[in-house]
C-alpha cells in the first residue's frame, strides 16, 4: 500500500512521532469508552468493559479516594463521576501507551500510512455523532415545543440548563439552522477532497456546542470538548496551507490528501463496501429511530391534554367511606405532555414532570419534592376523551376515573403569541 500525506517532511520529527502516537491512542480510547453515539463501537465496549470498571474503581479508590461503587445508572448525563474516571483512565493509558510504543518503536521515522486509518475512525466517529444530533435538531427531539409547565415556570426557577433549552425550543427556525449546519459538517467529512472544509464548519459548530455547555452548566461537557478537539486534528493535518491561506493571504494550493492505493483490486472494493455498509447502517438506525418516535407520538395524542375531573378515587385495600375522607383524595387533574398536576382536597396543588410513554400506557412522572420517589401510573383511554389510571401516588396505591373537561391552550402567552417583525420602531423587551 502506497500512502501520500499533506506534511512538511518524508521524515517526522519526534515531536510529531510522540503527539501522533499519543493522540491515536487518547481518541481511539476515548470513541471505545463512549460507544452511545456510535451504535457499531458497542459490542468492542462490551469485550473491554470489566477490565475497564476494574482500572475506573482501582484510580478512584487508591488515586481519588472515591467510595465505591461507582454510579453507572444512564441518567442523560455524559459528565458523571465514572465519565470523568473513565476519562482518567483512558488519559492514563494513553500516557503509558505513548511511553510504550516509543521505546519499542523507537526506529520508526515516520506514520504515513497509519495516520489515514486514524483521519478516518476520527472522521466517521465526528461525522455519525454530528449526523445524531443535527437530526434530532431537525425533526425538533432535542429542543421540543415550549409546553404548559415550561410556559409557567418562572425565570428565577429555572436552572442555567433549562433556561438554555428554553431558549433554543422557542424557535423551530434555528432548530433547522443548527441541525443543517450539523450534517452539512458530518457530509464533508466523509470525502477526502472536502475533510478540510467539513473540519472546519464542525470545529466551528462543536465550539459554539462547548460554549453553551460551559456557560450553562450542560451535562455534556466530556463530548463536546472531545469533538473540539478531533475537529482541530483534522485541521493542524492542512496547518500549512490554512495559515498561507488565511492569515498571510498567500496562495497556497491544494493540499494533498492521505490515501491509500492497495495493489489488490478486492481490497478496494471491500474498503467501499464497508464504507457503504456504515452509512446504510446509520441512515437504517436514524429512520428507525423516526419511525419509533413518529408512532409513539401518534399513539400519545390519544391522551388529550388539559384538565380533568375526578369522578372516582379509590384505595385498593382501603373502605370506600376511608378513601373519600381522606384529604389525599384526588379532586381535579391538569395533564400536559410533560407536566401533572394534581389537585387534592383544601385546593392542594401537588406539580411533577411527567412524560407520556405510550408504547407503554403509562405516565412516567418523577419525584413532586425531594421527599418522594419517581413512579408510574397506567392509563387506560376511554370514551370521550377520559381516562382511568393506576398506580402508586405520593406512596398511596390509588385507582382514578378522570372526566376531561376542557383543552388546556398554551399558545395564549405574549411568549408563543409576539411571532416575527420586520419593523420595529422600537425594541420590544419585557
Amino acid at each position: 500500500m502506497n500512502a501520500s500525506a499533506s506534511l512538511p517532511a518524508v521524515y517526522w520529527n519526534t515531536g510529531q512521532l510522540i503527539a501522533f502516537r499519543f493522540f491515536t491512542l487518547l481518541f481511539t480510547l476515548f470513541i471505545l469508552f463512549n460507544p452511545n453515539m456510535v451504535a457499531f463501537v458497542y459490542p468492542f465496549w462490551m469485550l473491554v468493559k470489566i477490565p475497564v470498571g476494574w482500572l475506573t474503581n482501582l484510580a478512584a479508590q487508591w488515586i481519588f479516594h472515591i467510595g465505591l461503587p461507582l454510579n453507572d445508572k444512564i441518567s442523560g448525563s455524559g459528565d458523571r463521576l465514572i465519565d470523568f474516571m473513565h476519562l482518567f483512565v483512558a488519559f492514563a493509558l494513553s500516557v503509558l501507551g505513548t511511553v510504550v510504543w516509543s521505546v519499542v518503536d523507537y526506529r520508526r521515522r515516520s506514520y504515513n500510512q497509519a495516520l489515514y486509518w486514524v483521519t478516518v475512525l476520527v472522521r466517521y466517529y465526528l461525522a455519525i455523532t454530528m449526523f445524531e444530533y443535527g437530526m434530532v435538531k431537525l425533526l425538533k427531539w432535542q429542543f421540543p415545543d415550549l409546553t404548559a409547565s415550561k410556559l409557567s415556570q418562572r425565570y428565577g426557577d429555572s436552572s442555567p440548563m433549562g433556561l438554555a433549552w428554553r431558549f433554543l425550543s422557542y424557535s423551530t427556525g434555528y432548530n433547522y439552522i443548527m441541525g443543517f449546519a450539523e450534517i452539512s459538517g458530518g457530509l464533508l467529512l466523509l470525502y477526502r477532497r472536502t475533510v478540510t472544509l467539513g473540519a472546519m464548519l464542525t470545529f466551528f459548530v462543536a465550539l459554539n456546542i462547548m460554549a453553551i455547555n460551559y456557560c450553562f452548566d450542560v451535562a455534556v461537557k466530556i463530548l463536546s470538548t472531545a469533538l473540539v478537539m478531533m475537529s482541530f486534528f483534522l485541521l493542524v493535518l492542512d496547518a500549512r496551507p490554512l495559515i498561507r491561506f488565511f492569515i498571510l493571504g498567500q496562495p497556497a494550493g491544494a493540499p494533498v490528501k492521505l490515501k491509500p492505493e492497495f495493489k489488490q483490486r478486492w481490497i478496494n472494493v471491500t474498503s467501499l463496501v464497508l464504507k457503504c455498509l456504515v452509512l446504510l447502517l446509520v441512515a437504517g438506525m436514524t429512520t428507525s429511530t423516526i419511525i419509533k418516535y413518529e408512532y409513539a407520538k401518534y399513539k400519545s395524542t390519544e391522551v388529550k391534554p388539559g384538565y380533568y375531573k375526578v369522578v372516582n378515587y379509590r384505595e385498593p385495600g382501603r373502605p370506600q367511606t376511608q378513601t373519600n375522607m381522606d384529604p389525599a383524595r384526588w379532586q381535579k387533574v391538569m395533564l400536559t405532555h410533560d407536566s401533572l398536576s394534581v389537585y387534592i382536597a383544601g385546593g392542594v396543588r401537588i406539580a411533577c414532570a411527567c412524560n407520556i410513554d405510550a408504547a407503554g400506557n403509562q405516565l412516567i412522572c418523577f419525584k413532586p419534592n425531594a421527599n418522594e420517589t419517581d413512579f408510574t401510573l397506567k392509563y387506560k383511554t376511554l370514551k370521550t376523551g377520559n381516562l382511568s389510571l393506576k398506580g402508586v401516588f405520593m406512596r398511596h396505591q390509588m385507582v382514578a376515573k378522570l372526566a376531561f373537561q376542557s383543552a388546556y391552550h398554551s399558545d395564549t402567552t405574549l411568549l408563543l403569541n409576539r411571532g416575527f417583525h420586520w419593523i420595529n420602531e422600537a425594541p420590544f423587551y419585557k
